[in-house]
């Protein structure tokens, strides 16, 4: 009886030291972000139709900086630019670069603080972006994109 229960012990003291051992590399992963999912959040832009995404950032206190090319074949006049952030309600947030625009002109879009955009540097963000624009013949023209990344 007395070989059972020490072998039952040495069973069980074996394994415990495994999962001590896995659970120390564990944390250690995550923290050299190895296991951290904020790590490899990828920075980009999709959508913009008519609009060519060039860069975008956003800071820790929710201002974005959007850098897009204006591909539409002809002189656009950017009139606003308004952010839904993921689980957020549409928020009207241009502050700089309104005005006109030649073909494939870069333009550069500054935002006023984003609510739901704000944090520590490394944080993941994303939502959704609409700039407003006008041509010579059409007014009230819309691009749309998807921005994610990480706030610096």
């Amino acid at each position: 009886m007395q070989d059972k229960a020490q072998s039952a012990i040495e069973y069980l003291m074996t394994y415990s030291w495994v999962l001590i051992i896995i659970v120390i590399a564990a944390g250690a992963l995550y923290a050299l972000g190895i296991l951290n999912p904020a790590t490899y959040t990828s920075t980009t832009c999709t959508g913009f139709t008519g609009l060519s995404y060039v860069e975008h950032k956003v800071t820790t206190g929710g201002v974005m900086t959007l850098i897009l090319k204006n591909s539409a074949g002809k002189q656009i006049t950017v009139t606003g630019m308004n952010v839904i952030p993921d689980g957020g309600t549409e928020q009207v947030v241009l502050s700089t670069g309104s005005g006109a625009y030649a073909p494939l002109a870069t333009i550069s879009l500054g935002s006023s603080a984003v609510t739901g955009w704000t944090g520590t540097a490394g944080d993941p963000f994303s939502g959704t972006v609409i700039v407003y624009y006008d041509t010579a013949n059409i007014a009230n023209n819309t691009a749309r994109g998807t921005c994610t990344g990480t706030l610096t």
